[in-house]
């Protein structure tokens, strides 16, 4: 494959993770092939992308999946509120919260930002009808019971050790998965 494709197609691949320039031009050092490219000293026009693609199957084990999520009872009651809430107002919470992060195809990752989070939550959950409000230390309670990612050791919170990011799907389906009254089935009957 070209250089400048495997480039782009990693850059795709890897998007928002700390792929560097730096790292990218090391795999195409050693998984390189064909003319030398005369603009990168040192390199090829083109890659094995086949082999580096089999080597990085067979030598890069998947990091490991975030610790399940334990809500305290403070944050299944307001979940609680909020699938009574959804349920009201027809809002599937996943689907939602996919497409406030750019739709099904670049929502790739279930793990976001507590910045993104915070900021898709108050879109999913408030419409022009019924602004629905989470104060600022509920959210930091969510945020603590489905973290993810680094801590961030310059910013404890009451609930502990912040994290850089969220279990959001691991939090829309907790939320979907509690017990409630669906609105229309609590709705009367007509003869």
């Amino acid at each position: 494959m070209a250089k400048n494709r495997f480039r782009a197609a990693m850059g795709t691949i890897f998007y928002g993770t700390e792929l560097t320039g730096k790292t990218l031009t090391g795999i195409c050092k050693v998984y390189g092939t064909g003319d030398a490219d005369p603009t990168e000293p040192g390199t090829f026009k083109k890659v094995l992308y086949r082999s580096f693609a089999a080597d990085f199957d067979d030598r890069i084990e998947p990091m490991a999946a975030p610790p399940k999520p334990d809500p305290t009872a403070e944050i299944v009651g307001v979940m609680r509120e909020m699938n009574l809430h959804c349920n009201h107002h027809s809002i599937d919470l996943q689907e939602d919260f996919e497409e406030v992060l750019g739709g099904k195809q670049k929502c790739s990752s279930d793990v976001i930002s507590r910045t993104k989070f915070s900021q898709a939550l108050g879109v999913v959950m408030g419409t022009a009808a019924s602004p629905y409000q989470l104060s600022e230390p509920v959210i930091d309670a969510i945020c603590a019971a489905y973290a993810a990612g680094k801590q961030i050791r310059s910013r404890p919170t009451q609930y502990g050790a912040q994290y850089e990011s969220v279990q959001w799907r691991e939090f829309c389906v907790d939320v979907m998965s509690l017990e409630h009254q669906p609105y229309l089935a609590a709705r009367p009957k007509f003869r």
